[in-house]
């Protein structure tokens, strides 16, 4: 007999956590992620040693147990950068995936919703956006307004709510064909009811999915710019930056690159398997009748 309760009887949350428990790509992501969250909040409490504190007469020490994770090439400790730069990440990825899901989604939903010209405008903005790499155009805004957190996230949120608009549209387009809204309009429901309280409810699931996978591809974009040079300046502790500096001692000290390579694809997996486990749940031909809107 199938043990799961009704969706009447739980919550959207509850759900949700049933389901990643019992899925275990999705049970390790979303631990992976909650203790890094941890860590970046906790960062100033449970580093090991200030972030910025030196011992230059024992440069590239191995790990050992005063550093468990070693010494970089100016005698910092490794897990105490690694730390303050799971905040540096965490933090961009959410302000930067959060201001551009806001811009995205509004233009996709104004362009999907309005259609004509109003469509028109709006997605031929996004078709010359999308028609430069995403990670060059990066590079080039980033090399034009200098190193330094506020424009880096200005430079990726110029490139990332394009995906969120082009998504969000699609949606609209295809949810307000629906049956559901035809009766709200032949009941009298006015448009901006009618977008707050039937279409948006309804395309939230994709959004948060993408929303989740584009976490990962910040890691990602502001790790490749700082490698390049292009990121946080120092003495910031970012993975990207880390990664940089370890390079040029790859085989003398290549503990220098493994430990923050490992933390930023740690990240990026655990965003992908949470991504792809919300979007099982949210698929009722996978979630057995525990997605939200199901009873």
């Amino acid at each position: 007999m199938d043990d799961l309760p009704p969706r009447r009887r739980i919550g959207a949350f509850a759900s949700l956590r049933y389901h990643l428990w019992h899925d275990p790509l999705g049970l390790s992501g979303s631990t992976v992620l909650a203790v890094m969250v941890v860590l970046a909040l906790g960062a100033p409490l449970l580093a090991p040693y200030p972030v910025g504190s030196q011992d230059l007469s024992r440069r590239f020490d191995v790990p050992s147990a005063l550093h468990p994770l070693g010494l970089d090439e100016l005698g910092r400790d490794i897990a105490s950068r690694l730390i303050f730069g799971a905040r540096i990440s965490l933090f961009l990825s959410f302000v930067v995936v959060s201001s551009s899901t806001l811009v995205g989604l509004t233009l996709g939903t104004v362009a999907g919703f309005a259609g004509g010209w109003v469509d028109d405008v709006i997605m031929r903005g996004v078709d010359i956006l999308m028609a430069f790499p995403s990670i060059l155009l990066a590079i080039s805004l980033v090399a034009v307004l200098g190193p330094g957190e506020g424009n880096l996230v200005l430079a990726l949120c110029l490139i990332g709510w394009v995906g969120y608009a082009r998504l969000a549209r699609a949606q609209i387009l295809k949810t307000r064909e629906m049956e559901y809204v035809f009766s709200a309009r032949a009941a009298g429901a006015r448009w901006d009811r009618i977008l707050l309280f039937h279409l948006l409810p309804n395309i939230s699931g994709p959004i948060i999915v993408q929303a989740t996978v584009g976490m990962a591809g910040v890691i990602l974009s502001e790790a490749g710019l700082s490698f390049l040079g292009l990121g946080l300046p120092p003495p910031q502790a970012s993975w990207g930056s880390m990664l940089r500096s370890g390079s040029q001692h790859l085989f003398d000290a290549p503990h220098l690159i493994l430990y923050p390579g490992t933390a930023i694809m740690l990240a990026v997996l655990s965003f992908n398997f949470l991504g792809d486990s919300i979007r099982d749940w949210l698929d009722p031909r996978l979630n057995r009748g525990l997605g939200p809107g199901r009873g």
